[in-house]
């Protein structure tokens, strides 16, 4: 019966909890996308249409997060409000105090491994194509500003002022092209015409000055038109960091220092529920205090020197691949020895 009422209560902690941290890295996920959008003018819709793909890596962070939250309120409160001694007075052992916790921290390991080894690596994946495709669909209208020169292959652009519209107008041109002939143009307006099926260019009221060897030719026009060049496709390789656990298991393939160092970061952060759950059972026994501001703020200090770790360990990879790969497993041991301690202190102690 403790079991099972301690496991409800904080399971129910743990879901809301997911629900924020979750939610909070997808937010700064969808951020940095937006950048795109305001630098670079890629669709919303585009953007927003992939964000759902960056959940199975996100929620990867988010129940470590989320775990170490629900289990420091959840005990936190027991032991506030009493229900700890009066649960250990019934002859309840602390073993079983720490049960609930443990099976909690136990099945999102599991769910954690799942994820890493089919789930999160194929949407991965499929996030970097889509990501790709669009900035292939950038339109190149979007990208250029007054007084600024900007460069697409062979041609550079620019022009004094820009009118806005769904078809922005160009006013005061320069436009070059260094491809065979090479020449300039210098024109009143330009807009970037889309009904064909390639997109061009569209000068208005200027003069071309072509350059051969050492000829010089320059002609008046009432209107021009030159094609925009398509940007070159991209081949999206599969990185380290997006392939799963078991792809990067040491001994199934002959591995580089990056997979070797991706496989000991995933198979931390896989365990890290495990550790994360022991080290908050005893460390929220051992404070009495278990309001929800105290917990959250515990949440971020713990979570902060964890992830701090993993960021030095990754920093430090280039330089010793060894000591990076041992650097990624110190939280976990770190969290187990301190929570060790924390049980000796409340319960054998």
């Amino acid at each position: 019966m403790v079991t099972k009422y301690c496991l409800k209560e904080e399971a129910t902690l743990f879901l809301a909890a997911l629900f924020f941290f979750s939610g909070l890295l997808l937010l700064g996920q969808i951020m940095n996308l937006l950048r795109l959008v305001l630098h670079e003018g890629a669709s919303v819709v585009n953007i927003l249409s992939i964000v759902g793909l960056w959940f199975p890596t996100g929620i990867s962070y988010a129940i470590p997060m989320s775990l170490l939250f629900a289990i420091l309120i959840g005990y936190g409160q027991m032991a506030q409000q009493e229900e700890l001694t009066a649960i250990r007075a019934a002859g309840v052992s602390p073993v079983q105090l720490l049960e609930p916790a443990m099976i909690l921290g136990s099945l999102l390991t599991v769910a954690l491994f799942l994820n890493e080894a089919w789930v999160a690596p194929r949407t991965r994946t499929i996030f970097r194509e889509k990501l790709n495709d669009v900035r292939q669909d950038i339109r190149i209208e979007n990208l250029i500003s007054p007084g600024r020169l900007f460069t697409l292959g062979a041609i550079k652009f620019s022009c004094q002022d820009i009118e806005p519209g769904p078809t922005p107008e160009f006013k005061r041109i320069y436009f070059e092209f260094s491809g065979t002939p090479s020449f300039r143009i210098l024109a009143q307006t330009a807009k970037v015409d889309r009904s064909g099926t390639d997109a061009a260019f569209v000068f208005e009221k200027g003069q071309i000055f072509w350059t051969e060897a050492e000829k010089h030719l320059s002609i008046q026009f009432e209107s021009a038109r030159h094609a925009i060049p398509r940007p070159e496709l991209s081949t999206v390789e599969r990185r380290a960091k997006d392939k799963g656990i078991l792809d990067l298991i040491p001994w199934t393939a002959l591995q580089t220092h990056e997979e070797s160092f991706e496989f000991h970061k995933k198979a931390a952060l896989i365990l890290a529920p495990f550790f994360f759950a022991f080290f908050a059972a005893t460390l929220s026994m051992l404070v009495k205090r278990g309001n929800r501001v105290l917990g959250f703020i515990l949440t971020l200090a713990i979570l902060a020197g964890y992830y701090i770790l993993l960021a030095v360990a990754a920093a430090i990879r280039p330089t010793s691949q060894n000591l990076a790969c041992l650097l990624v497993w110190s939280p976990n041991l770190i969290l187990m020895m301190t929570g060790y301690f924390f049980y000796r202190l409340i319960f054998v102690l």
